[in-house]
């Protein structure tokens, strides 16, 4: 789901800003390793630099690179379960930033948005800074959504629209659009895979026009009522067999097949209809990013 958009955010969010320190000599093996795209390579090195220092700053920069590979590879549970291993007490606000920050965006990447969200409250000391309360309040508003929170959602995603528009005249713009893409109407409704199972089960076609899908309902109907009306008259005329087999056991496949299917086409539904109301929330929030954001 939404592979594009996490992309975009890897490559937005990409910072080198811990990756280069004064003594960067015992980092420039695994440096040129990572700016060769070998990160394989380059952790096996970090790894060595983190056990020969088992604290202090080396030992931090280390595993930062180390998960700064994962990230090129896209691998973001790697990507928090490295950055865990850092001890935040003694580290500069600075670092403790950029550790949790990226720590919430790999859980979020990793479709984990609730654990996104409890790093990002941990942020919450950083708001006072209009620069990093930008980046928190943009992936907050993002890590709700997926919650379905829609109320948390829009107050963060207008936290954010208040940071970043360039004046109140614009800011009153995208206010305006936030609230209509937040209607009732306009919130994503999930669909019972239950109900649809339910529905079918009774009546064949009901779960697709639960769904939505008229055309597709018409059809299982009329198939079904074709092959139990096939498999009666051929009962009626003492061809047993046939009747059985061509009628009453395709009959018994395709009931029970459309009984499968209502409830993937209901799972399909709710997720175009989710992604596509996801796409519009990340497009509204990514037209105010300037060089100064995120």
């Amino acid at each position: 789901m939404k592979w594009t958009i996490k992309y975009f955010l890897i490559c937005t969010f990409l910072s080198g800003i811990f990756l280069t320190d004064a003594n960067g000599n015992v980092f420039r093996h695994a440096d040129s390793l990572m700016a060769a795209g070998l990160f394989r390579d380059a952790r096996i090195e970090l790894e060595k630099i983190v056990f020969f220092n088992p604290g202090g700053e080396y030992h931090t920069l280390a595993l930062v690179r180390k998960a700064e590979c994962y990230k090129q590879e896209q691998d973001f549970v790697k990507i928090y379960e490295t950055l865990n291993r850092i001890f935040l007490l003694n580290q500069p606000d600075s670092m403790i930033f950029y550790i949790r920050y990226e720590k919430a965006l790999a859980y979020y990447l990793a479709n984990e948005p609730g654990r996104a969200v409890f790093e990002l409250q941990g942020l919450a000391w950083f708001l006072s800074e209009p620069e990093k309360a930008a980046r928190i309040r943009f992936l907050s508003a993002l890590s709700y959504c997926d919650l379905k929170n829609w109320a948390e959602s829009k107050n963060e995603a207008k936290q954010y629209l208040a940071l970043t528009a360039k004046d109140s005249s614009e800011y009153a713009v995208y206010e305006k659009l936030l609230d209509n893409l937040f209607l009732e109407k306009n919130i994503p409704k999930t669909l019972s895979k239950k109900t649809a199972k339910n529905l079918s089960t009774f009546i064949p076609g009901g779960g697709q026009f639960y769904a939505g899908r008229v055309g597709e309902g018409i059809l299982s109907f009329a198939l079904h009522g074709g092959l139990l009306y096939f498999g009666v008259s051929q009962f009626l005329d003492k061809f047993y067999f046939t009747g059985y087999t061509a009628g009453f056991g395709l009959l018994q496949r395709l009931y029970t097949g459309n009984l499968q299917r209502v409830q993937d086409l209901v799972g399909e539904v709710n997720k175009k209809r989710y992604d596509e109301f996801y796409t519009e929330l990340y497009n509204l929030l990514a037209s105010t990013v300037t060089d100064n954001t995120l």
